[in-house]
Protein backbone atom coordinates (compact mmCIF):
# COMPACT_ATOMS: atom_id res chain seq x y z
CA UNK A 1 0.00 0.00 0.00
CA UNK A 2 3.16 2.41 0.71
CA UNK A 3 4.39 1.61 -2.35
CA UNK A 4 1.54 2.49 -4.60
CA UNK A 5 0.71 5.89 -2.41
CA UNK A 6 4.69 6.53 -3.19
CA UNK A 7 3.90 5.83 -7.24
CA UNK A 8 1.16 7.93 -6.95
CA UNK A 9 2.58 10.88 -5.19
CA UNK A 10 5.80 10.65 -7.98
CA UNK A 11 3.20 10.29 -10.61
CA UNK A 12 1.84 13.29 -9.43
CA UNK A 13 5.39 15.18 -8.89
CA UNK A 14 5.80 14.08 -12.14
CA UNK A 15 3.00 15.33 -13.71
CA UNK A 16 3.00 18.78 -11.67
CA UNK A 17 6.43 19.07 -13.04
CA UNK A 18 6.02 18.15 -16.70
CA UNK A 19 3.05 21.08 -16.88
CA UNK A 20 5.07 23.57 -15.65
CA UNK A 21 7.45 22.66 -17.81
CA UNK A 22 5.23 22.65 -20.79
CA UNK A 23 4.07 26.00 -19.50
CA UNK A 24 7.77 27.54 -19.40
CA UNK A 25 8.59 26.20 -22.94
CA UNK A 26 5.29 27.66 -24.40
CA UNK A 27 5.68 31.01 -22.75
CA UNK A 28 9.37 30.94 -24.38
CA UNK A 29 8.12 29.59 -27.72
CA UNK A 30 5.67 32.06 -27.73
CA UNK A 31 8.22 35.15 -26.60
CA UNK A 32 10.47 34.07 -29.11
CA UNK A 33 8.17 33.92 -31.92
CA UNK A 34 7.38 37.14 -30.75
CA UNK A 35 11.27 38.36 -31.33
CA UNK A 36 11.24 36.83 -34.25
CA UNK A 37 7.85 38.60 -35.45
CA UNK A 38 9.42 42.01 -34.27
CA UNK A 39 13.09 41.28 -35.80
CA UNK A 40 11.13 40.35 -39.52
CA UNK A 41 9.10 43.36 -38.98
CA UNK A 42 12.03 45.94 -38.52
CA UNK A 43 13.43 44.22 -41.33
CA UNK A 44 11.30 44.45 -43.61
CA UNK A 45 9.97 48.44 -42.50
CA UNK A 46 13.93 49.19 -43.31
CA UNK A 47 13.95 47.10 -46.90
CA UNK A 48 10.71 48.47 -47.56
CA UNK A 49 11.84 51.92 -46.49
CA UNK A 50 15.14 51.42 -48.90
CA UNK A 51 13.14 50.09 -51.45
CA UNK A 52 10.87 52.97 -51.76
CA UNK A 53 13.80 55.92 -51.42
CA UNK A 54 15.73 53.53 -54.44
CA UNK A 55 12.56 53.80 -56.45
CA UNK A 56 11.96 57.27 -55.72
CA UNK A 57 15.31 58.59 -57.08
CA UNK A 58 14.99 55.65 -59.91
CA UNK A 59 11.85 58.05 -60.92
CA UNK A 60 13.51 61.13 -60.49
CA UNK A 61 16.59 59.76 -62.53
CA UNK A 62 13.75 58.55 -65.29
CA UNK A 63 11.53 61.79 -65.20
CA UNK A 64 15.62 63.57 -65.62
CA UNK A 65 16.65 61.85 -68.40
CA UNK A 66 12.98 62.29 -70.22
CA UNK A 67 13.47 65.54 -70.06
CA UNK A 68 17.05 65.74 -71.08
CA UNK A 69 16.12 63.32 -74.18
CA UNK A 70 13.53 65.58 -74.73
CA UNK A 71 15.98 68.55 -74.78
CA UNK A 72 18.44 66.44 -76.91
CA UNK A 73 15.44 65.75 -79.20
CA UNK A 74 14.27 69.60 -79.88
CA UNK A 75 17.76 70.18 -80.54
CA UNK A 76 18.24 67.40 -83.16
CA UNK A 77 15.13 69.04 -84.41
CA UNK A 78 16.45 71.92 -84.58
CA UNK A 79 20.07 70.77 -86.12
CA UNK A 80 18.02 69.09 -89.06
CA UNK A 81 16.20 72.20 -89.79
CA UNK A 82 19.22 74.11 -89.51
CA UNK A 83 20.93 71.21 -91.91
CA UNK A 84 17.96 71.70 -94.36
CA UNK A 85 18.47 75.39 -94.28
CA UNK A 86 21.76 75.05 -94.88
CA UNK A 87 21.64 72.39 -97.39
CA UNK A 88 18.70 74.73 -99.36
CA UNK A 89 21.09 77.92 -98.88
CA UNK A 90 23.94 75.22 -100.76
CA UNK A 91 21.83 73.78 -103.60
CA UNK A 92 20.71 77.65 -104.07
CA UNK A 93 24.63 78.95 -104.41
CA UNK A 94 24.93 75.99 -106.33
CA UNK A 95 22.46 76.73 -108.70
CA UNK A 96 23.53 80.28 -108.85
CA UNK A 97 27.04 79.54 -108.87
CA UNK A 98 26.08 77.15 -112.68
CA UNK A 99 23.77 80.30 -113.58
CA UNK A 100 27.50 82.58 -112.98
CA UNK A 101 29.59 80.03 -114.89
CA UNK A 102 26.46 79.57 -117.63
CA UNK A 103 26.77 83.56 -117.81
CA UNK A 104 30.23 84.07 -118.20
CA UNK A 105 30.67 81.34 -120.60
CA UNK A 106 27.72 82.75 -122.56
CA UNK A 107 29.01 86.54 -122.16
CA UNK A 108 32.79 85.37 -122.85
CA UNK A 109 31.02 83.76 -126.47
CA UNK A 110 29.18 87.15 -126.99
CA UNK A 111 32.51 89.41 -126.24
CA UNK A 112 34.48 87.01 -128.47
CA UNK A 113 31.77 87.30 -131.43
CA UNK A 114 31.18 91.24 -130.94
CA UNK A 115 34.37 92.89 -129.74
CA UNK A 116 36.07 93.71 -132.96
CA UNK A 117 40.17 93.34 -132.70
CA UNK A 118 41.69 96.33 -132.04
CA UNK A 119 45.70 95.66 -130.99
CA UNK A 120 46.04 99.28 -130.70
CA UNK A 121 43.85 100.14 -127.68
CA UNK A 122 41.79 98.14 -125.60
CA UNK A 123 38.75 99.47 -123.60
CA UNK A 124 38.24 99.02 -119.70
CA UNK A 125 34.68 98.02 -119.58
CA UNK A 126 35.64 94.13 -120.16
CA UNK A 127 38.32 93.67 -117.50
CA UNK A 128 36.43 95.62 -114.70
CA UNK A 129 33.81 93.18 -115.64
CA UNK A 130 35.73 90.40 -115.89
CA UNK A 131 37.18 91.26 -112.56
CA UNK A 132 34.18 91.86 -110.72
CA UNK A 133 32.57 88.30 -111.61
CA UNK A 134 36.22 86.51 -110.36
CA UNK A 135 35.98 88.41 -107.55
CA UNK A 136 32.28 86.82 -106.65
CA UNK A 137 32.91 83.62 -108.09
CA UNK A 138 35.90 83.52 -105.77
CA UNK A 139 33.63 85.00 -102.57
CA UNK A 140 30.76 82.40 -103.53
CA UNK A 141 34.01 79.37 -103.55
CA UNK A 142 35.13 80.73 -100.06
CA UNK A 143 31.43 80.53 -98.97
CA UNK A 144 30.87 77.23 -100.24
CA UNK A 145 33.90 75.82 -98.40
CA UNK A 146 32.54 77.30 -95.43
CA UNK A 147 29.00 75.76 -95.85
CA UNK A 148 30.73 72.60 -96.09
CA UNK A 149 32.37 73.05 -93.03
CA UNK A 150 29.72 74.06 -91.10
CA UNK A 151 28.09 71.07 -92.62
CA UNK A 152 30.65 68.76 -91.91
CA UNK A 153 30.57 70.05 -88.39
CA UNK A 154 27.00 69.04 -88.18
CA UNK A 155 27.31 65.90 -89.41
CA UNK A 156 29.77 65.35 -86.64
CA UNK A 157 27.49 66.61 -84.51
CA UNK A 158 25.41 64.56 -85.47
CA UNK A 159 26.96 61.18 -85.01
CA UNK A 160 27.83 62.50 -81.53
CA UNK A 161 23.72 63.07 -80.92
CA UNK A 162 23.08 59.41 -82.14
CA UNK A 163 25.64 57.80 -79.83
CA UNK A 164 24.77 60.23 -77.10
CA UNK A 165 21.16 59.10 -78.16
CA UNK A 166 21.92 55.61 -77.98
CA UNK A 167 23.96 55.84 -74.81
CA UNK A 168 20.34 57.23 -73.56
CA UNK A 169 18.29 54.43 -74.78
CA UNK A 170 20.89 51.99 -73.29
CA UNK A 171 20.26 53.74 -70.05
CA UNK A 172 16.58 54.12 -70.46
CA UNK A 173 16.39 50.34 -70.57
CA UNK A 174 18.90 49.81 -67.85
CA UNK A 175 16.45 51.89 -65.59
CA UNK A 176 13.38 50.17 -67.30
CA UNK A 177 14.88 47.05 -66.04
CA UNK A 178 15.84 48.19 -62.49
CA UNK A 179 12.19 49.38 -62.29
CA UNK A 180 11.16 46.24 -62.97
CA UNK A 181 13.41 44.65 -60.16
CA UNK A 182 11.86 47.16 -57.69
CA UNK A 183 8.68 45.95 -58.81
CA UNK A 184 9.86 42.66 -58.41
CA UNK A 185 11.14 43.05 -54.91
CA UNK A 186 8.15 45.48 -54.01
CA UNK A 187 5.80 42.25 -54.38
CA UNK A 188 8.15 40.20 -52.67
CA UNK A 189 8.15 42.33 -49.92
CA UNK A 190 4.54 42.74 -49.92
CA UNK A 191 4.28 38.97 -50.02
CA UNK A 192 6.48 39.22 -46.73
CA UNK A 193 4.45 41.05 -45.14
CA UNK A 194 1.16 38.83 -45.95
CA UNK A 195 2.83 35.88 -44.72
CA UNK A 196 4.41 37.73 -41.85
CA UNK A 197 0.31 38.59 -40.85
CA UNK A 198 -0.72 35.17 -41.17
CA UNK A 199 2.12 34.13 -39.25
CA UNK A 200 1.24 36.81 -36.92
CA UNK A 201 -2.45 35.66 -36.79
CA UNK A 202 -1.24 31.85 -36.51
CA UNK A 203 1.07 32.58 -33.50
CA UNK A 204 -2.12 34.89 -31.57
CA UNK A 205 -4.10 31.28 -31.80
CA UNK A 206 -1.32 29.69 -30.74
CA UNK A 207 -1.07 31.90 -27.83
CA UNK A 208 -5.08 31.74 -27.54
CA UNK A 209 -4.59 27.62 -27.16
CA UNK A 210 -1.29 27.52 -24.96
CA UNK A 211 -3.70 29.94 -22.54
CA UNK A 212 -6.34 27.60 -22.55
CA UNK A 213 -4.04 24.31 -22.43
CA UNK A 214 -2.07 26.16 -19.34
CA UNK A 215 -5.37 26.99 -17.56
CA UNK A 216 -6.51 23.49 -18.10
CA UNK A 217 -2.95 21.92 -16.88
CA UNK A 218 -3.39 25.07 -13.64
CA UNK A 219 -6.75 23.07 -12.98
CA UNK A 220 -5.53 19.61 -13.48
CA UNK A 221 -2.45 20.63 -11.04
CA UNK A 222 -4.94 22.01 -8.33
CA UNK A 223 -7.04 18.68 -8.56
CA UNK A 224 -3.59 17.04 -8.61
CA UNK A 225 -2.59 19.05 -5.54
CA UNK A 226 -5.91 18.25 -3.90
CA UNK A 227 -5.60 14.77 -4.67
CA UNK A 228 -2.13 14.59 -3.31
CA UNK A 229 -3.09 16.08 -0.24
CA UNK A 230 -5.66 13.67 0.35
CA UNK A 231 -3.47 10.92 -0.30
CA UNK A 232 -0.84 12.50 2.01
CA UNK A 233 -3.81 12.27 4.56
CA UNK A 234 -4.55 8.59 3.20
CA UNK A 235 -0.96 7.83 3.79
CA UNK A 236 -0.47 9.48 7.11
CA UNK A 237 -3.62 7.40 8.66
CA UNK A 238 -2.61 4.04 6.86
CA UNK A 239 0.91 4.46 8.61
CA UNK A 240 -0.73 5.55 11.92
CA UNK A 241 -2.47 2.48 11.36
CA UNK A 242 0.21 0.55 10.41
CA UNK A 243 1.55 1.63 13.57
CA UNK A 244 -1.20 0.91 15.69
CA UNK A 245 -1.46 -3.04 14.30
CA UNK A 246 2.68 -3.24 14.48
CA UNK A 247 1.87 -1.96 18.33
CA UNK A 248 -0.83 -4.54 18.64
CA UNK A 249 1.21 -7.00 16.60
CA UNK A 250 4.30 -6.75 19.04
CA UNK A 251 2.11 -6.53 22.43
CA UNK A 252 0.17 -10.47 20.89
CA UNK A 253 3.70 -11.69 19.99
CA UNK A 254 4.78 -10.82 23.71
CA UNK A 255 1.72 -12.29 25.40
CA UNK A 256 2.18 -15.25 23.08
CA UNK A 257 5.62 -15.82 23.81
CA UNK A 258 4.21 -15.64 27.79
CA UNK A 259 1.93 -17.65 27.46
CA UNK A 260 4.40 -20.36 25.61
CA UNK A 261 6.79 -20.43 28.06
CA UNK A 262 3.95 -20.79 30.81
CA UNK A 263 3.28 -23.79 28.76
CA UNK A 264 6.30 -24.95 28.52
CA UNK A 265 7.03 -24.54 32.88
CA UNK A 266 3.32 -26.45 33.23
CA UNK A 267 2.96 -28.67 30.91
CA UNK A 268 0.12 -29.93 32.33
CA UNK A 269 -1.89 -26.69 32.22
CA UNK A 270 -1.88 -26.69 28.43
CA UNK A 271 -4.77 -28.80 28.17
CA UNK A 272 -7.00 -27.28 30.23
CA UNK A 273 -6.18 -24.13 29.28
CA UNK A 274 -6.80 -25.53 25.70
CA UNK A 275 -9.89 -27.17 26.82
CA UNK A 276 -10.78 -23.33 28.46
CA UNK A 277 -10.24 -21.22 25.62
CA UNK A 278 -13.16 -21.70 23.41
CA UNK A 279 -15.32 -21.59 26.04
CA UNK A 280 -13.67 -18.70 28.15
CA UNK A 281 -11.94 -16.03 25.27
CA UNK A 282 -12.80 -14.92 22.19
CA UNK A 283 -11.04 -16.04 19.10
CA UNK A 284 -8.05 -13.80 18.43
CA UNK A 285 -6.70 -13.75 15.15
CA UNK A 286 -2.71 -13.52 15.27
CA UNK A 287 -0.17 -12.74 12.51
CA UNK A 288 1.71 -15.10 10.99
CA UNK A 289 4.38 -16.87 12.96
CA UNK A 290 7.78 -17.85 11.50
CA UNK A 291 7.72 -21.98 11.80
CA UNK A 292 10.30 -24.13 9.96
CA UNK A 293 8.40 -26.86 8.43
CA UNK A 294 9.60 -30.30 9.20
CA UNK A 295 9.72 -31.44 5.41
CA UNK A 296 12.09 -28.66 4.27
CA UNK A 297 15.32 -31.10 4.33
CA UNK A 298 19.22 -30.97 3.12
CA UNK A 299 18.09 -32.23 0.07
CA UNK A 300 15.65 -29.91 -0.72
CA UNK A 301 16.17 -26.54 0.97
CA UNK A 302 18.85 -24.04 -0.69
CA UNK A 303 22.19 -24.24 1.54
CA UNK A 304 22.70 -21.52 3.75
CA UNK A 305 19.01 -20.79 4.43
CA UNK A 306 18.70 -17.92 7.05
CA UNK A 307 15.01 -17.00 7.15
CA UNK A 308 11.90 -18.62 6.12
CA UNK A 309 8.16 -17.05 5.99
CA UNK A 310 5.12 -16.60 3.95
CA UNK A 311 3.32 -14.65 1.30
CA UNK A 312 0.75 -11.93 3.12
CA UNK A 313 0.13 -10.35 -0.25
CA UNK A 314 0.00 -10.08 -3.75
CA UNK A 315 0.34 -7.04 -6.11
CA UNK A 316 0.02 -7.94 -9.78
CA UNK A 317 -0.01 -4.31 -11.04
CA UNK A 318 3.07 -3.37 -9.75
CA UNK A 319 4.67 -6.71 -9.60
CA UNK A 320 5.21 -6.67 -5.80
CA UNK A 321 4.53 -8.99 -2.61
CA UNK A 322 4.50 -8.52 1.20
CA UNK A 323 6.18 -11.13 3.77
CA UNK A 324 5.72 -11.65 7.05
CA UNK A 325 9.45 -10.94 8.07
CA UNK A 326 10.75 -8.12 8.32
CA UNK A 327 13.67 -5.85 10.34
CA UNK A 328 13.41 -7.91 13.60
CA UNK A 329 13.94 -10.60 11.16
CA UNK A 330 17.29 -9.34 10.30
CA UNK A 331 15.84 -8.69 6.93
CA UNK A 332 17.50 -5.55 4.92
CA UNK A 333 16.62 -4.08 1.01
CA UNK A 334 18.32 -6.00 -1.11
CA UNK A 335 17.88 -9.25 0.02
CA UNK A 336 16.89 -11.83 -2.26
CA UNK A 337 14.54 -14.71 -1.17
CA UNK A 338 13.16 -18.28 -3.27
CA UNK A 339 9.41 -18.91 -3.01
CA UNK A 340 7.96 -22.44 -3.03
CA UNK A 341 4.90 -23.90 -3.11
CA UNK A 342 5.75 -27.49 -2.09
CA UNK A 343 9.10 -28.34 -2.73
CA UNK A 344 8.76 -26.80 -5.82
CA UNK A 345 10.77 -23.27 -6.77
CA UNK A 346 8.33 -20.96 -7.84
CA UNK A 347 10.01 -17.14 -8.02
CA UNK A 348 12.73 -15.11 -6.90
CA UNK A 349 12.04 -11.75 -5.29
CA UNK A 350 13.98 -9.24 -3.81
CA UNK A 351 13.27 -7.04 -0.46
CA UNK A 352 13.23 -3.52 -1.55
CA UNK A 353 11.28 -2.03 1.51
CA UNK A 354 11.27 -3.47 5.34
CA UNK A 355 9.29 -2.96 8.22
CA UNK A 356 9.22 -3.93 11.54
CA UNK A 357 7.91 -7.26 10.63
CA UNK A 358 6.88 -7.00 6.90
CA UNK A 359 8.83 -6.12 3.85
CA UNK A 360 7.87 -5.71 0.29
CA UNK A 361 9.31 -7.74 -2.12
CA UNK A 362 10.04 -6.89 -5.82
CA UNK A 363 9.27 -10.03 -8.38
CA UNK A 364 12.72 -10.73 -10.42
CA UNK A 365 11.88 -14.29 -11.55
CA UNK A 366 8.57 -16.02 -11.79
CA UNK A 367 7.96 -19.56 -13.27
CA UNK A 368 4.67 -19.89 -11.79
CA UNK A 369 1.89 -16.81 -10.75
CA UNK A 370 2.76 -16.36 -6.65
CA UNK A 371 -0.25 -16.98 -4.24
CA UNK A 372 -0.76 -15.68 -0.73
CA UNK A 373 1.00 -18.51 1.46
CA UNK A 374 3.63 -19.62 -0.65
CA UNK A 375 6.91 -19.69 1.38
CA UNK A 376 9.87 -17.51 1.02
CA UNK A 377 13.34 -18.64 2.34
CA UNK A 378 16.79 -16.87 2.55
Amino acid sequence: MEKKIRLLFFVLVIITIASILFGISAINSREALRKEYEEAKEIFKRENSALTKKANQALEEKKNLEKRLEEIKMELDKISAERNELQAKYNAITKEKEELLSRIKTLSSVATISAPPSPTKPTETPDSYWAGILQERARLQITVERLKDQLDKFVVEMEEIKKDKSNLELEIKNLQRDREDLSRRLEYARKIADSLSLDLVREKKDKQRLEEELKVLKSEHLAAVRKLNTLNEEKFNLEKRIREIETEKSKLEHKVKEEASLLEEKPSFETKETEKTPSSKESVELPPIVVRPPEITSETSPVGTLNEGKVLAVNKEHNFIVIDLGEEQGINAGNIFEVYRGNQKIATVEVIQTRRNVSACDIRQQLTPIKVGDRVIR
